[in-house]
């Protein structure tokens, strides 16, 4: 219940509901949380299957997505010359990163590429976030 109340506090009002793309497993705490939240704020949740970066990307493409949660190593693959060409992004306003740290040349990296886009570093001992 903390973890949803301290989402709700920082939430930006919208004119419509986010659209949320859940690439990591429920089972995992990083999962279940980011699940419970999309409910709780009773955003749209898109869930994969399977995890591919090509059906991730297409599916930001086709759902509009707005909010996704990713791994560090999905960061480094989107920032990579060529990966993300060809897919409609500009829907994505936030990727929030978490299981692992994530590296600030990464940060810098992704932001270059998507400066539309806020990154968000979940940290994986205190479950704080932290922006650059």
């Amino acid at each position: 219940m903390a973890t949803v109340a301290a989402y709700n506090a920082v939430r930006i009002p919208t004119a419509s509901p986010a659209v949320c793309l859940l690439t990591v497993p429920c089972f995992h705490v990083y999962g279940f949380t980011y699940l419970l939240k999309g409910v709780a704020m009773m955003e749209t949740m898109v869930m994969m299957k399977r995890f591919e970066l090509g059906k991730m990307l297409g599916a930001v493409e086709r759902f509009r997505v707005t909010n996704v949660a990713v791994a560090p190593p999905v960061v480094v693959a989107m920032s990579k010359e060529g990966v993300a060409d060809g897919y409609d992004l500009s829907s994505l306003k936030t990727v929030a990163c978490g299981g692992a740290p994530l590296g600030k040349d990464n940060f810098v990296a992704f932001m270059a590429k998507f400066p539309h886009v806020l990154i968000i570093q979940v940290s994986p001992r205190t479950y704080n976030t932290t922006c650059i």
